[in-house]
């Protein structure tokens, strides 16, 4: 996949149009997703998303090499999408704009049959229990497949503040969740 990556990117920084059309195709649902996550404003995350890759298509001979393009494309969209929030929405904090509409519910259909309706509850409480922060690290790790490394830059904190926020996050589902792995229920969800 990474060299894949490296050769789509290279050959879109050269100008082949059919690169960012793939580019564009593979990545503009999963970062209009994301966009849903950071805003209510539907229309503004999708304006956003537009102007984001009119302007990597303008400023592609400047921009350094990759071998994950998903990732390069969140981080980048994720700034100018709290920026455009910024600028639309002075007077909230910004921290919670971003990050208050996160929400996760457990996607019933990919659980076992054999896990109990009670242990759904559970854990869909324990889910609605974390902060809205760990609801987005979680995303970013099971969603979008991210490396700590990666959600570190993404959520512009250190390497090891992502790493002890995973392991406090899955550690207060194992314990709200009694009676079941949370990592065995969490392979099951879908963070919406």
């Amino acid at each position: 996949m990474k060299h894949v990556d490296s050769v789509l990117w290279s050959q879109f920084k050269q100008g082949d149009r059919f690169a960012f059309a793939r580019i564009y195709k593979d990545h503009s649902v999963a970062l209009l997703a994301y966009g849903g996550k950071m805003t209510v404003d539907k229309q503004l995350s999708e304006d956003c998303l537009q102007d984001f890759f009119v302007e990597l298509w303008r400023k592609r001979h400047r921009l350094g090499p990759t071998d994950n393009i998903r990732y390069y494309l969140l981080c980048s969209y994720r700034r100018r999408l709290v920026r455009a929030i910024e600028k639309q929405n002075r007077l909230q904090s910004l921290r919670d704009e971003v990050l208050g509409h996160f929400e996760l519910r457990v996607d019933e259909s990919t659980l076992p049959q054999e896990i109990s309706e009670q242990r759904k509850r559970w854990l869909q409480d324990a889910v609605d229990g974390l902060s809205k922060k760990q609801r987005e690290i979680l995303y970013l790790k099971y969603n979008e497949g991210l490396t700590y490394e990666e959600i570190s830059e993404v959520l512009e904190m250190n390497y090891q503040s992502a790493v002890n926020s995973m392991h406090r996050t899955m550690k207060s589902l194992r314990r709200m969740v009694p009676h079941a792995g949370a990592l065995v229920l969490l392979s099951g969800m879908k963070f919406f």
